[in-house]
């Protein structure tokens, strides 16, 4: 995975606002004395005003606290299905096939019979074909597009039926009052079942904070348009990942009620605090977390600060507390590209960073300042070629340790499970299933470089991809149930032939009050009609053209 970097396209780690905000908040030659001196009464006045000093300074060394990791049991000898089977285990098969039969009983009257082998077969179906990328469903049950591993196994009226009941919760079984405090009732266990296995697996030093979008176009409640973004419409999720992409922990944003316990404090920052607090809860302490413009706040830093969590982010300017004094714009431009000005407060807890590359960058951090000052290789228009341009460490850090969420979100996007449905709830189930086996192959890929296997042994995203469905359709997958129904190969449900018609019951065409019409049973004839045989239930033609009717009941 390459290191992401801080570019002149990247219009969101930049600041684009005028020179005149920037110089308005330069202080005149007795406030830069005054500012820079000590006073004890300024000293008195400014922690009863909760505000601190903040002076030019080179030398930054930050908050110093080691990270102590919790520790986690390895498993060098997992096979592909044990890394699915931490999000999707045989338990959610069973439970979810047993809440869609209820789905299917609630609304038709009838009994679907979906056992977990078969919701089984669907998840693996569906995987299937997000690898395959069809522009259609129906084409895959296509007379010259047909794929023979899915229409052996499953009738596509099959797939479409379990699809539109798919459900993960018993809607009887919730509460008035949880419906009204969690929008998000309807999935979750879902959510629950894939939190716990994310919260498991082991932390990282150097950890992110950033959105996700869920793509979803139709009606919800709850969905967010982000413009910018790759799917700017659908669910917001703020995902904590670690630098290789590997989600840690989540967090669906359903409006103001999503943090209800910041509501009156950090709210007063934007709803990105306490979304980066509320997924800093499973952090050990030490673990340096990095976010964007759109988290960082002094106040956020000062609160990461009390709980030993230091942490790195690009700032806005109208979150720069008012007695930072940073250089203006043009007279960085003018030092040239890689020119750096550094502010850190008084108490060396906080220090902003802004450095000057074709637009200027602030950043705010409790770790880490400028120095070290590194060399980095930036394209230069007017010299049409590569140069090396001095770079802050803050910058280096921060573009090393700022893209897991990215990374994860290009990796879901090339093999997404794209189907069309109004439903946001089988929206979002999918979306989870490409999570957990994207998050199921950066553990693969993880555990095969520390047991030193060689790099072509080691499967790529698709063929990691690909084996999940051939274990779920075909029953590869080592067995970790006694249950007689899940021993045996899925067998595809074939619709019996008519049956001939019985001399003892009376034969009356009938017209029937059904929305759509039926094809006719009738050998050689395709034609569709609302027509049937009272006696035997078959549906047959009857106009002045062709008389089905009478030619079935005649053999």
């Amino acid at each position: 995975m390459a290191d992401l970097e801080i570019s002149e396209e990247e219009d969101g780690d930049f600041d684009l606002a005028g020179d005149a905000v920037q110089q308005s908040n330069v202080p005149s030659p007795s406030e830069q004395s005054s500012s820079c001196t000590d006073n004890s009464e300024d000293d008195e006045s400014s922690s009863q005003n909760h505000r601190m000093f903040w002076e030019k300074c080179e030398r930054f060394e930050g908050l110093q606290v080691t990270f102590s990791p919790t520790e986690v049991a390895e498993h060098n000898e997992k096979q592909i299905m044990d890394y699915f089977q931490q999000y999707f285990d045989l338990a959610f098969f069973k439970d979810t096939s047993e809440l869609t039969n209820m789905r299917y009983l609630q609304q038709t009257g009838r009994s679907l019979k979906l056992s977990a082998k078969e919701l089984r077969v669907f998840i693996g179906a569906t995987i299937l074909m997000s690898c395959l990328r069809y522009p259609r469903v129906r084409m895959y049950w296509g007379k010259t597009t047909r794929v023979i591993s899915i229409t052996e196994i499953m009738t596509r009226d099959q797939h479409f039926t379990i699809r539109s009941n798919l459900k993960v919760i018993d809607d009887n079984a919730v509460t008035e009052e949880t419906r009204r405090k969690d929008k998000l009732w309807k999935i979750r266990p879902l959510l629950e079942r894939v939190k716990r296995a994310c919260l498991s697996l082991p932390r990282s030093p150097e950890v992110a904070v950033d959105e996700q979008m869920i793509p979803f176009t139709g009606a919800c409640a709850i969905k967010q348009f982000v413009r910018g973004k790759p799917n700017p419409e659908g669910l917001k999720n703020f995902v904590l990942a670690a630098p290789s992409g590997l989600v840690l922990d989540f967090e669906i944003y359903q409006g103001k009620e999503t943090f209800p316990e910041a509501i009156g404090q950090q709210l007063k920052q934007g709803i990105g605090a306490p979304a980066v607090l509320r997924l800093c809860q499973s952090l050990p302490e030490g673990t340096h977390v990095f976010f964007d413009r759109y988290f960082t706040s002094v106040p956020l830093l000062e609160s990461l600060a009390e709980k030993n969590l230091p942490a790195t982010g690009t700032i806005m300017k109208s979150r720069i507390p008012r007695a930072v004094h940073l250089t203006a714009d043009k007279i960085l431009a003018n030092q040239g590209r890689g020119s750096v000005d550094q502010t850190v407060r008084k108490d060396k807890l906080i220090s902003i960073v802004k450095w000057y590359d074709q637009k200027p960058v602030i950043t705010a951090s409790t770790k880490v300042g400028k120095n070290p000052m590194d060399q980095c290789k930036r394209w230069s228009k007017k010299d049409r070629r590569y140069i090396q341009v001095r770079r802050p460490a803050v910058i280096s850090c921060y573009n090393k340790n700022m893209g897991g969420t990215d990374l994860i979100d290009r990796m879901m996007s090339f093999y997404r499970v794209c189907t069309r449905t109004k439903k946001w709830t089988v929206k979002t189930i999918f979306h989870f299933i490409d999570l957990g086996i994207a998050n199921s192959w950066i553990q693969y890929r993880s555990d095969r470089i520390k047991n030193d296997e060689p790099k072509k042994n080691i499967l790529q995203y698709l063929d990691f991809k690909i084996r999940i469905p051939e274990h779920l359709l075909r029953g590869q997958e080592e067995q970790h149930s006694d249950e007689d129904d899940e021993e045996s190969t899925p067998k595809r449900r074939r619709l019996l032939p008519p049956q001939s018609p019985s001399p003892s019951v009376t034969h009356l065409p009938e017209m029937t009050g059904l929305k759509n019409s039926m094809r006719c049973k009738n050998s050689g004839c395709t034609k569709k009609i609302k027509i049937r045989c009272k006696g035997c239930s078959v549906f047959l033609c009857l106009t002045s053209q062709k008389n089905c009717f009478s030619e079935y009941h005649q053999k």
